[in-house]
């Protein structure tokens, strides 16, 4: 009792909070302060700070009490009981000498769980709140989204459960549930730029290593913190979620609450070579840095990411003032590695693979012609000093690029390595063209310039599909008036992919998105 005397009074007396008191009793290792503090709040404020207090100043003996503190339950009501054991006309009779069971948050959350459609039905038949959270905080739909179970949406989304109260329900679809729930959910008004909340000790079982472990992750990793679907669907590699969350005005450039990391560098960080790609075609940002100045180039490069730092460079072939602009070669750790200066007199073929990217991309951009930046003369001058053969070998492909024709197309496929992106949209409507650079072999032939090709061929494709998905609800925007499709097409080609996206989203409902996206 002599502890309560102490430190009751205390905090009464001061501003701090009982979370201020329990991190500070953590710091000086006391462990009855923890104990007493978590025993008179029923550990209801445990969370992630808690829990990295614990980790950092090296406390085993709190981190394990914390994480077998459990607030006392809330004691099991027979209607409760009748529903977890699935008990249809018990159920029943209870709500009919309880009038107000029904408004137990629990009571419609563990039917959900149940997967159990009676329960569920009977249950907001007599008023059960759809959209209320249970104790343990999810609400029925995002039972439903975590089980993936589509026909439980349904019906839950038919008697109003509505997906915008719940901020990190897309990021749950993201991580547990098929494109189709994830579907459902855009289609049904969910934010695609709601920002998760961080993961509470308390919600954790601490019998489960697996969720301990993981909760230790994300209390210690504060990347996890305020992200987006995006965000997570970038790290998972989840394509199909990605996609769709982009047609429904996710963000491309949004950056975590912490750490600063844009979908794009989250993609180069993990190595998911195809989402950086469909980021990079759908305008993602590669000159935004995270609160390490690192860009999607660096995280590629200090990864070893190799083949995201090939796709990186093949996007911006005709933008050869990226680099410079980015300041990416003013950034010391660059000049060391992605342009290798520590590889100063070394033959390009025996620097590491993931250091000769950069290099190569600027003699190839040199060779090709295309007017490269005053910044840069001292970087090429090296590169091509040291490696004479190389820069050679890029002169003769291009020369073969010059004097070939794709198909017959009429277009050198020089002519359409070295297009813009208005002129890749428009090419990439030839049939010729299509069918010519989807061989595999173009890349046996052009073994240096091949997967630019490739690339350009993919921002043609996609500049052209949002085209054709703009122009056809471009009437939209002033439908008293018939505007030509070309004078639309006119329009959008001063606008960037991201902008034009913006206008199809503003201009069209979210069944229509889910069925262009598909068509």
């Amino acid at each position: 009792m002599e502890l309560q005397r102490e430190r009751s009074p205390a905090a009464k007396r001061t501003r701090e909070t009982n979370v201020d008191l329990l991190i500070r009793a953590i710091e000086a290792k006391d462990s009855e302060t923890v104990k007493f503090l978590l025993a008179t709040n029923d550990g209801k404020f445990i969370d992630t700070r808690i829990f990295n207090c614990a980790i950092l100043n090296n406390n085993k003996e709190v981190l394990q009490f914390i994480m077998s503190y459990k607030p006392t339950p809330k004691p099991k009501t027979p209607l409760l009981s009748a529903v977890e054991s699935g008990n249809l006309e018990a159920v029943k009779l209870l709500l009919g000498k309880e009038p107000r069971g029904h408004e137990d948050p629990d009571l419609l959350v563990t039917a959900v769980l149940k997967e159990n459609v009676e329960l569920v039905e009977l249950l907001i038949h007599h008023g059960s709140n759809v959209n209320a959270k249970s104790e343990a905080g999810p609400t029925p739909l995002s039972q439903a989204v975590a089980l993936d179970n589509v026909e439980m949406m349904r019906l839950l989304l038919s008697h109003g459960a509505d997906p915008k109260n719940d901020t990190e329900i897309l990021s749950l679809a993201v991580a547990e549930s098929s494109k189709e729930v994830i579907e459902i959910l855009l289609q049904n008004g969910a934010d695609p730029n709601a920002r998760n909340q961080e993961t509470k000790a308390s919600d954790v079982d601490p019998n489960d290593e697996c969720e301990v472990l993981e909760l230790a992750k994300v209390s210690y990793e504060h990347y996890q913190k305020g992200r987006t679907a995006l965000h997570l669907a970038a790290d998972m590699g989840r394509e199909d979620a990605l996609r769709l969350l982009l047609a429904h005005g996710a963000d491309i450039d949004c950056k975590t609450s912490n750490g600063r990391r844009t979908p794009l560098i989250i993609a180069a960080d993990t190595g998911h070579a195809e989402i950086a790609r469909v980021l990079l075609e759908s305008d993602a940002a590669m000159d935004i840095a995270d609160e390490f100045k690192r860009t999607a180039f660096h995280a590629a490069s200090m990864n070893e990411h190799m083949d995201i730092l090939d796709i990186l460079s093949d996007f911006c072939f005709n933008d050869p003032e990226f680099v410079p602009k980015n300041g990416i070669y003013r950034f010391s750790y660059v000049k060391r590695t992605l342009f290798g200066h520590a590889f100063r007199g070394i033959k390009l073929e025996k620097w590491p693979s993931f250091v000769s990217v950069i290099p190569r991309h600027v003699l190839k951009v040199h060779a090709a012609g295309l007017k490269t930046p005053v910044g840069l003369n001292i970087l090429i001058n090296f590169v091509m000093d040291s490696n004479p053969e190389f820069f050679n070998a890029c002169v003769l492909e291009i020369q073969t690029l010059k004097t070939q024709y794709i198909g017959d197309s009429g277009v050198t496929f020089f002519q359409f390595l070295v297009a813009d992106l208005n002129s890749l949209a428009v090419l990439a409507r030839n049939a010729s063209v299509n069918r010519v650079l989807k061989l595999a072999d173009n890349e046996e032939r052009f073994p240096l310039y091949g997967s630019i090709l490739m690339t350009q061929l993919r921002k043609g494709v996609a500049r052209r599909d949002l085209m054709e998905r703009g122009i056809a609800v471009g009437p939209r925007l002033v439908p008293d008036f018939q505007v030509p499709d070309l004078v639309i097409e006119n329009i959008m080609r001063y606008l960037s992919n991201k902008d034009i996206n913006a206008f199809i989203i503003a201009c069209s409902s979210r069944k229509e998105l889910a069925t262009s996206l598909y068509s």
